[in-house]
């Protein structure tokens, strides 16, 4: 669980989580212009802010992984989660981070990629 305005540890993916982040496979997969036969929740973590962001690594395919970052608003907003930035190019090693860096992320049109801290 996520301290408020932190990053809590990592877990494994929960149904709820995993449901999330499927039906926002389409999303994800369109901001990385690729289409995956795999797509596989394997852990996350959070961070309690106005709502909830999600940091999730997704396996798609192989020894391939992208990392995404879906933020769950409040529930009185009545508002569905949406997706706020994707990442590929990791496999099992890479680590869930908070920090971008410009190389191959998406996010609303930037490029940039997750760095690795707190192993995930």
């Amino acid at each position: 669980m996520a301290t408020p305005g932190g990053f809590g540890s990592a877990e494994e993916v929960t149904d709820e989580v995993k449901d999330m982040v499927v039906a926002l496979q389409e999303a994800i997969q369109e901001s990385l212009s690729k289409e995956y036969d795999t797509f596989d929740p394997v852990s996350y973590v959070t961070q309690v802010v106005a709502g909830t962001n999600y940091l999730v690594k997704v396996h798609v395919g192989e020894s391939d992984y992208v990392h995404v970052k879906i933020h769950e608003p409040l529930p009185h907003k009545n508002e569905a989660p949406r997706l706020m930035e994707a990442s590929s190019g990791h496999d099992a090693d890479t680590a869930l981070h908070v920090a971008w860096v410009e190389t191959d992320r998406t996010s609303l049109g930037c490029r940039g990629t997750l760095v690795a801290k707190d192993p995930v």
